[in-house]
């Protein structure tokens, strides 16, 4: 795949992973059925019977995002506020859905509307938290992106981060990590 040739095979493959909507996989991913009865993976995409041990870290969305990052050094994941690639289109409303099935879980947590990214507001005696949700690509120390940085600006109290990928999977987990 890395033969020293001018350009290597493997970068037109993954091309053709992330940008090619006519051939597989990106034509079956994309499928409106598809889109909306996988959010992480099934069966009809990544899991297989031999890779079972594997199921929990399988992510179609984020493994587009992930290939499209190693052969565009300007793929930001959406940080930009640019959600246009296909894994990405349905990312906040991927995240939002999570948010609601954790805060029905919980008297104390509710969902935060119009946020310039999807959170919760953590009721609590010493003063209301917030918890935000970012992509698992984003870079959350140093240079940050302008959504978060807009999302800061807009609640500067106690704000702990949650990525995507942990909160599809492990949200109890995750939020009971947390502390403020």
């Amino acid at each position: 795949m890395a033969q020293p040739v001018e350009r290597p095979w493997a970068l037109d493959l993954l091309e053709s992973i992330v940008d090619d909507a006519t051939a597989w996989p990106l034509k079956e991913f994309m499928t409106p059925e598809h889109r909306s009865s996988c959010d992480q993976a099934c069966y009809e995409c990544l899991q297989r019977y031999g890779n079972r041990s594997y199921h929990g870290l399988l992510d179609w969305r984020l493994g587009l995002s992930f290939a499209r990052a190693m052969i565009d050094p300007t793929h930001s994941a959406g940080a930009d506020g640019d959600f246009s690639a296909p894994e990405l289109l349905d990312w906040r409303a991927t995240a939002e859905d999570a948010l609601e099935r954790v805060a029905r879980g919980s008297g104390d947590l509710e969902v935060i509307n119009g946020a310039p990214l999807p959170a919760l507001r953590f009721r609590r005696a010493g003063g209301d938290a917030v918890i935000a949700i970012h992509h698992p690509l984003w870079r959350m120390e140093g240079t940050i992106s302008p959504l978060v940085t807009r999302f800061l600006d807009g609640y500067p109290g106690p704000i702990r981060w949650i990525d995507s990928f942990e909160l599809a999977r492990r949200p109890f987990r995750a939020i009971s990590r947390l502390s403020f």
